[in-house]
Formats: C-alpha cells, sequence, structure tokens
C-alpha cells in the first residue's frame, strides 16, 4: 500500500471519528434538554396559593414552565388564582380546619390525572393569629400531616417544603409534649396567640421530619425570616396600644419583601435547598443560612417527632 493509499485511509478514519464524536455531542445535547424539559415540566402542588406568597411563588413558577396545582378553601378561590397565575385549579376545596375536607381533597388528588405527576408538596397555607388554639394546631399543623401522609404514596413525590417560623423562636418554646396539641398553652391576648401560632409550626416540623425519614422523602422546612405582609396594619383596630407600638417596631426587622419570600420559596421546590445528606434540611433565611445544627436537633428528638406524628393522625382521623 503506498503512501498515498495510507494517507488516504487515515483521513477517512479521523473524520469517520468526528462524525462520531458529533453525533454523540448532539445525543448528550437533546438528552439533557430533554432532562431539563422534563425538570420543568414536574408539577408542584401549593396550598394557600390564592394570596400572598404562596400566590406569587405559583406565579414565578408558571413562567418558569413548571405545572403548577392550587389548592384552596373553595373552588371559586381555585378558578380565579388559576386564572390569574396560569395554574391548574383543584376544583375540590382544601378547608384545613375540616379533616373531611382534607381527607376528600386528598382522594381527588389521588384519582385525578395529576397523580402520576405530583413531585412536590408545599405546606404554605396557614393561620396567624386566632383565638382558638386548637383551631390554629388544626390547621397549622394536624392538616397538613395528615394530607402528606394521605398523599405519601404517590409515585413520583419525592419532596415537601413547609414554611415556618424562625428555628430561633421555636427554639423559645421549648420541646413539644403530646397535651399541647390539647392547646394547654393559650390564654387570653395576642402575644399567647403569637405564641401558639410558632408552637403549632413547631409540632408541624417535628411531624412531618419523623414522615420524611419514614417514607424517605425530601422535606424542606423554609423559613424566610420577618417577611412585610403588613399583618402590623391590619391587626391595628383590634390590638392595644404597646401591642400596636410593638407590631410597628418590628416591622423595621423584615428581611424582605413577599416578593422576595416567594423567591425563596421558588428555589426551595426547585431543589436548591434540599439535604445534602439525610432526609431534612433546614433553609432559616432569617439567618440567610441553611441551619444544619437544627437539622441536628430535629433528627436528635426523633422518638419524640414519631409520637407527636402518630398523634397528630390519630386527631385526625378522630
Amino acid at each position: 500500500m503506498d503512501a498515498d493509499s495510507v494517507m488516504l485511509r487515515k483521513g477517512s478514519q479521523f473524520r469517520f471519528f468526528i462524525i462520531l464524536i458529533s453525533l454523540l455531542c448532539e445525543a448528550q445535547t437533546r438528552i439533557t434538554v430533554l432532562t431539563n424539559l422534563k425538570m420543568r415540566c414536574k408539577t408542584v402542588l401549593i396550598t394557600g396559593a390564592n394570596s400572598g406568597i404562596g400566590f406569587l411563588a405559583a406565579q414565578r413558577l408558571v413562567s418558569m414552565g413548571r405545572k403548577v396545582l392550587v389548592a384552596c378553601r373553595s373552588s371559586e378561590k381555585a378558578r380565579e388564582t388559576a386564572k390569574r397565575t396560569g395554574a391548574f385549579p383543584i376544583e375540590t376545596p382544601l378547608e384545613l380546619n375540616n379533616i373531611d375536607s382534607v381527607r376528600n381533597f386528598a382522594n381527588h388528588v389521588v384519582h385525578s390525572e395529576y397523580s402520576d405527576e405530583l413531585d412536590t408538596i408545599v405546606h404554605n397555607a396557614g393561620v396567624f393569629l386566632s383565638e382558638d388554639a386548637k383551631d390554629t394546631l388544626k390547621i397549622n399543623a394536624v392538616s397538613p400531616v395528615y394530607l402528606s401522609s394521605l398523599l405519601s404514596d404517590l409515585k413520583h413525590l419525592k419532596r415537601t417544603v413547609c414554611v415556618i417560623t424562625s428555628p430561633q423562636a421555636q427554639d423559645s418554646m421549648g420541646l413539644p409534649c403530646p397535651g399541647d396539641l390539647e392547646g394547654t398553652r393559650t390564654c387570653t391576648g395576642i402575644l399567647a396567640q403569637l405564641k401558639t401560632y410558632i408552637h403549632s409550626k413547631q409540632v408541624l416540623s417535628c411531624a412531618m421530619t419523623y414522615q420524611a425519614r419514614d417514607t424517605n422523602q425530601k422535606l424542606v422546612l423554609l423559613a424566610p425570616g420577618a417577611v412585610d405582609t403588613g399583618i402590623h396594619r391590619k391587626l391595628r383596630s383590634s390590638v392595644n396600644f404597646m401591642t400596636r407600638a410593638l407590631l410597628y417596631f418590628q416591622s423595621f426587622k423584615y428581611h424582605g419583601t413577599p416578593e422576595w419570600a416567594a423567591g425563596s420559596l421558588v428555589r426551595a421546590i426547585d431543589g436548591e435547598f434540599d439535604p445534602e445528606i439525610g432526609c431534612v434540611s433546614v433553609a432559616d433565611l432569617g439567618k440567610l443560612v441553611t441551619a444544619e445544627s437544627y437539622v441536628t436537633d430535629y433528627n436528635s428528638h426523633m422518638n419524640l417527632n414519631r409520637s407527636i406524628y402518630e398523634l397528630l393522625l390519630e386527631v385526625a382521623r378522630k
């Protein structure tokens, strides 16, 4: 074989490898595009999506190409929210102070077209200040935990995000005990109602930590810090002068706007705060850190978490 033939053969082999590499790169690019499209099309369920942080997060997620299911207290609110955000309404109402409503809502989701798509549940709905402590605990803790337990077997569900209070605030309450679910800490006055609210979020955090471990799903406890939702202005007519002044000066400590908090919620939904090890992470944005120490605290009380989880389900099933 002469030199020209050898060079021609080597040139053909080189071209062959170049074409092969190009085809492999194109295939990899297509796989990446399809993977990213699949990630964007994952379905998110947001409770309390008709206003505030939940509404703003739904809007932003839809604009990013995510499929968002909005859960509201009435079918009318769900349809209105869907129209304003581009999300999909779940027609069955979700009334968190009514266990039958929670059960009917979960049954609707399980038997709907969305059951094979649902990737993330966001427990955003809640009540802030209420004179009825049991009502606060039911709405903020019992019903979200019960809803998650009813949806936990959905095959693509892998993440739950709970909007909670600051872990430092929860620390001030001490560890919860089963008797607290009966509202034993309550007394009259706005400060007592605030303590009950913080406590309900603490109970939610403990119970969901156990459930995440039990189902091997990811849990993100998102504490966005103090957010200016205008609550101090809404309360001025119903509180005394000293409490009004306290709420006013507290407003100077706000870390961000509702838009900023909604952006943080979107980041949690997209997995930015997912735990690197284990099932649970605490994103304490008031301190601008992912609070690993609080994860350790939650995990170190797993027997207590289990007791609270089982008790919440017992209360829900009565």
